[in-house]
């Protein structure tokens, strides 16, 4: 290939590339946050509205890591509920779905049935001390390369949308007069209250 475009895990990327130098002094300093996503059939007698919920005590404290920190329920004729949390380092698979069994009571319901349980690395990032001496600026200063070129989350955070600007700017920035350029972009966010049932 004449260019390679590395969307995935930088901090993998050993297992199947071979790193320049700066990649192997850059890369082990990416960490990311295990994520969890457990989708379940709740035994409840009184279920919430559809939407999505945000459980504020599990989010902004470190120490309820392996909580629910939100929760769905898409579809009103179904109580198929959508778990997410954030696990500790080491913290077994186990352990999280206990912890998701406790909140599913603590909403009134009790798990009947496990349709995905997926732990996931989420939000790539570095310390703020590695931030500080121009981590990104150094991926940055490498783009293109010997053809390689980064993206991805590590570089947009995990909104669809940064990642879709990120690749457009690089394909404009590289690639010039070779991409369409005629794709607007929209925000996806939305407002929404979060309030019970």
């Amino acid at each position: 290939f004449d260019r390679l475009i590395l969307t995935g895990p930088l901090e993998h990327a050993s297992q199947f590339l071979d790193l320049t130098a700066q990649e192997q002094a850059l890369f082990p300093r990416i960490k990311s946050l295990d994520y969890y996503t457990v989708i379940a059939t709740l035994d409840i007698a009184k279920p919430h509205t559809p939407g999505l919920y945000i459980v504020p005590k599990n989010t902004g404290n470190s120490s309820e890591r392996g909580q629910t920190t939100a929760f769905e329920r898409a579809f009103e004729e179904s109580n198929v509920y959508h778990f997410f949390c954030y696990g500790h380092a080491g913290q077994s698979d186990t352990s999280i779905l206990e912890n998701i069994k406790e909140d599913a009571r603590k909403l009134g319901g009790e798990i009947t049935d496990v349709h995905v349980f997926r732990k996931w690395a989420y939000a790539p990032q570095v310390s703020p001390h590695d931030m500080a001496l121009g981590f990104h600026q150094r991926i940055d200063q490498m783009q293109g390369r010997l053809g390689t070129y980064y993206a991805g989350s590590l570089l947009a955070f995990e909104l669809t949308d940064h990642n879709v600007l990120l690749a457009k700017s690089l394909a404009e920035r590289f690639f010039g007069d070779a991409i369409d350029t005629s794709v607007e972009h929209f925000a996806s966010a939305k407002t929404s209250d979060y309030s019970e049932q």
